[in-house]
C-alpha cells in the first residue's frame, strides 16, 4: 500500500476518535447574565454536574465527590482564580467551580479564647492556621496542634496529662480529646517562640477522616 494512503487512513482515524471524544464529553451550561452558575468540577449534586442560582449570594458546599470534601468555590476550575465561600456575594454572570480536598478534617469550639488560642500547623513551619472555632483541614504531614497562652505574661507547661497555663494566681488546666477514627493526638512539646506556647503531634491514619476535638477545662484559684 502506498505510504501516502497509509498516512491518510491514520489521519482519518484520528479525526474520527477526536469527534467521538467531543460527543462523549458532557456539555456544561454556559453562565447566564442573570444568574450564577456552579460546576461540580468532578462532583455532583442530585445527579447533576452543575446548578444555576438566581441569587448573588454564594450557595453552600452542595456538591459531593467520593473520597473528597469541598473546601471552597473558585472562579477557575484549577483553583487559580478568585476563591469564594458560602454567603459571600458575587455578580450575576459568574461561574464558580467546586474545589476539593482529600485531607483529614477536624472541628472544635474553643470557649476560652481569653486564656488560650489554638492553631494548626506543620512541624518546623512558622505558618499557622487559626483554629479556635470551625472545621479545618489537617496538614498532610507532621501536623501539630499549637496552644498559645493569650497573655505573653502567662506561663505554660505540661503536667499529669494537662496543659497548664498559669496567669497570676490562677491556674488553668486544659486537656484535648479526639472523637472519630483515623486521627489521634500524640506527644506534647514546648514551643520556643515569643509567647508561651506548646504543641501536640497529630497522628493520622488514612485520608478523608472527619473528627471533632473536645476540650476539657478546669480553673483553680487560691482561696
Amino acid at each position: 500500500m502506498d505510504n501516502k494512503i497509509i498516512i491518510a487512513i491514520v489521519a482519518v482515524a484520528v479525526i474520527v476518535i477526536a469527534a467521538v471524544a467531543v460527543l462523549a464529553t458532557p456539555q456544561q451550561p454556559q453562565p447566564s447574565a442573570d444568574s450564577v452558575t456552579y460546576y461540580g468540577n468532578g462532583g455532583t449534586y442530585n445527579g447533576q454536574n452543575s446548578l444555576v442560582s438566581k441569587t448573588e449570594t454564594v450557595v453552600p458546599f452542595v456538591f459531593e465527590k467520593d473520597g473528597y470534601h469541598m473546601v471552597a468555590w473558585n472562579t477557575k476550575a484549577d483553583g487559580s482564580g478568585t476563591t469564594c465561600l458560602p454567603d459571600e456575594r458575587v455578580n450575576f454572570g459568574t461561574a464558580l467551580y467546586a474545589q476539593w480536598s482529600d485531607a483529614n478534617t477536624i472541628s472544635t469550639v474553643n470557649l476560652y479564647p481569653s486564656i488560650f488560642n489554638l492553631f494548626l500547623g506543620t512541624k518546623g513551619s512558622a505558618e499557622l492556621v487559626s483554629f479556635d472555632e470551625g472545621t479545618k483541614d489537617i496538614p498532610s504531614g507532621d501536623a501539630v496542634l499549637v496552644i498559645k497562652a493569650a497573655k505573653s505574661s502567662d506561663t505554660i507547661s505540661f503536667a499529669d496529662g494537662w496543659i497548664v497555663i498559669e496567669s497570676g494566681n490562677t491556674k488553668n488546666l486544659i486537656k484535648f480529646n479526639i472523637e472519630g477514627e483515623g486521627v489521634t493526638l500524640g506527644d506534647v512539646h514546648s514551643l520556643e517562640i515569643s509567647v508561651p506556647a506548646m504543641y501536640i503531634d497529630i497522628n493520622q491514619d488514612g485520608k478523608n477522616r472527619q473528627v471533632s476535638m473536645g476540650i476539657s477545662f478546669v480553673q483553680s484559684t487560691p482561696n
